[in-house]
């Protein structure tokens, strides 16, 4: 994860184009949902616009950070077109560490529900 503190690279690093942000997510590291941690809200539903989000708890599944627990919301906007096809305007992913403390406190249980494999239908 980077922790970018000048506005200037942050603003370098936003992937704009269709094939700029699926480089992207080629080069991330493999990761393990907890699906028992999933939430999603939604916030507006209007004829045309649905903005939701969606929370949750994962790790990283090999390289440098195995141990660490993030959670994460992924915020959604979303446009009905005129025959009824739905289009992602925007998407927002916010990524933050759960401290070891968080996690003994039962914010968050990395432990059984991490080896459970997704069933056919969730997949």
């Amino acid at each position: 994860m980077k922790k970018v503190k000048s506005p200037i690279p942050r603003t370098q690093l936003l992937k704009c184009t269709k094939g700029e942000i699926v480089d992207f997510l080629r080069v991330l590291p493999p990761t393990q949902h907890d699906l028992n941690s999933f939430q999603m809200d939604t916030c507006v539903y209007r004829k045309k616009i649905i903005y939701f989000s969606v929370n949750g708890h994962f790790k990283e599944v090999e390289g440098m950070c195995e141990a660490s627990v993030c959670t994460f919301t992924r915020k959604f906007i979303l446009m009905t077109g005129s025959d009824s096809s739905l289009c992602i305007i925007k998407d927002q992913l916010s990524v933050t560490d759960v401290s070891p403390k968080e996690t003994q406190s039962g914010f968050c249980t990395p432990g059984p529900s991490f080896g459970v494999p997704p069933s056919q239908e969730q997949q």
